[in-house]
């Protein structure tokens, strides 16, 4: 049990991520988000926003909302679990993560040109993200789970209910690519787009609040998710290099795998 935990408290965060961009390259993430930050999606987002409002109104969420509201506490026992073993094997994990950096911001500096040393930067500046603001990232989660109660800052309600606002419009998505009405590979692209949305209405709304602790966890929390987003659009050809489906094209990948490689099996070792 304690092997799963560890490796899914490095790999549950990427999941939404990798369902939204597995089907966007870096160049046309690029390009949607130009085109995001000039409200060329604004007709799609209002859509989803209409018909989410429609839907739960007309109880078609009701079995989701009753399931959403009693998972909550769940979802906070579960988060409150995973730290304490990140706690208990923190000495050994933040040896292993530090060797693990140093060998890899060495293979950056050595080999600058590479096309994998982008690849690598962005690795190294989202795991020093995530562990810096480690607190907040679990904080956020029990946020979207509705598992935080903090009755003297009403700003952490809102940013549940917003929160949640945001997984309906999700839910529309999905049920639009169930239905056939809408293909994968659409449903990927209306699911980036309501991801951006949720950043900018979130980041506007904590920073319109600076005296609120949860506003400014979650500030904190957003920026490790933006850190996360170049990570995620290269996981898959990351993945194929690690698990062999393609053999290192240079020295530098062939270092890198080596290095990844042998700090999955440390993490893995702490549970014997």
């Amino acid at each position: 049990m304690i092997l799963e935990t560890l490796f899914l408290i490095n790999m549950r965060v990427l999941c939404f991520f990798l369902l939204c961009f597995s089907t966007v390259s870096a160049a046309d993430f690029g390009e949607l988000q130009e085109n995001f930050r000039q409200g060329n999606y604004r007709s799609l987002l209002d859509e989803y926003d209409f018909l989410a409002k429609t839907w739960l109104e007309e109880g078609r969420f009701d079995d989701f909302m009753g399931s959403w509201y009693r998972s909550g506490q769940e979802a906070s026992q579960k988060i409150h679990a995973e730290s304490q073993i990140k706690k208990h094997f923190a000495k050994e994990l933040d040896k292993i993560e530090s060797e693990k950096n140093e060998a890899l911001q060495f293979l950056v500096d050595r080999y600058p040109d590479f096309a994998m040393t982008q690849m690598l930067r962005d690795i190294l500046h989202y795991h020093r993200l995530r562990a810096q603001y480690s607190d907040a990232v679990d904080f956020f989660r029990q946020l979207e789970f509705g598992a935080v109660d903090m009755p003297g800052d009403p700003i952490a309600n809102q940013l549940q209910q917003i929160l949640l606002n945001f997984r309906l419009r999700s839910l529309v998505v999905s049920s639009q690519v169930i239905d056939c009405r809408i293909n994968n590979e659409t449903g990927y692209f209306h699911k980036t787009v309501i991801e951006l949305e949720r950043y900018r209405v979130l980041k506007e709304f904590c920073e319109a609040h600076p005296e609120s602790p949860a506003a400014s966890f979650c500030l904190q929390a957003l920026e490790v998710n933006r850190a996360m987003l170049p990570v995620a659009l290269n996981q898959q050809d990351l993945s194929d290099l690690l698990v062999g489906i393609r053999a290192p094209t240079n020295i530098l990948e062939d270092q890198a795998r080596r290095i990844l490689q042998d700090a999955y099996v440390k993490k893995l070792s702490l549970s014997h």
